[in-house]
């Protein structure tokens, strides 16, 4: 009987279950590079199909409708120019409702003159007499939605008290009202 030095390592046998992962997994890799190749040359294909038929409607068009198409395409650079303006343009809405908002009820514009970029409307008033005069005034100075105001001078007529009037808003109260305004327009 011979006596082994060197013992014999058992050979390790794999589970079953990772033997059926692994043969699962390379038959997934192979579907998935064999599917990768369909769908490429169906790809090539079709994008060669479309070629073809474009070129087909391209050869079938009239100058006419090439003249159009033209049109089309000018009429669509001015309506994308138009709304970049538009879209950088600020508005002069929130004007009206601010100097509503402000105005003394028995005190009524004759003019109105809006700068966007100072925030500030000049305007031509009456107010009915002079108490509403000073009412006004008083207004204005407690508003808080003012940063300024100015009424350089006044005159009494037979229609009231007439007087030019400089209203500067605050930025933040006019983003405000746009706010309001856009959400209004929204409903």
């Amino acid at each position: 009987m011979a006596i082994e030095i060197i013992p014999k390592k058992e050979k390790k046998t794999s589970p079953f279950f990772g033997s059926v992962i692994f043969y699962i997994g390379t038959i997934l890799l192979i579907v998935s590079i064999i599917s990768s190749l369909a769908f490429f040359f169906f790809e090539k294909g079709t994008s060669r199909e479309i070629k073809e038929v474009d070129d087909m409607i391209e050869e079938r068009k009239t100058d006419e409708a090439r003249l159009l198409e033209d049109k089309i395409d000018e009429y669509n650079k001015k309506v994308r120019d138009f709304s970049r303006i538009t879209q950088d343009r600020k508005s002069a809405l929130p004007f009206f409702r601010a100097a509503a908002g402000v105005l003394h009820p028995e005190v009524f514009l004759t003019s109105f003159q809006v700068n966007v970029n100072e925030r500030r409307i000049s305007a031509s008033a009456i107010a009915k007499d002079l108490t509403a005069f000073d009412q006004q005034s008083k207004a204005l100075e407690k508003s808080q939605a003012i940063s300024s105001f100015d009424i350089s001078s006044f005159d009494r007529g037979e229609r009231g008290v007439s007087f030019p009037i400089s209203i500067t808003f605050r930025e933040t109260y006019l983003n405000t009202i746009l706010r309001e305004i856009r959400e209004e327009i929204k409903r």
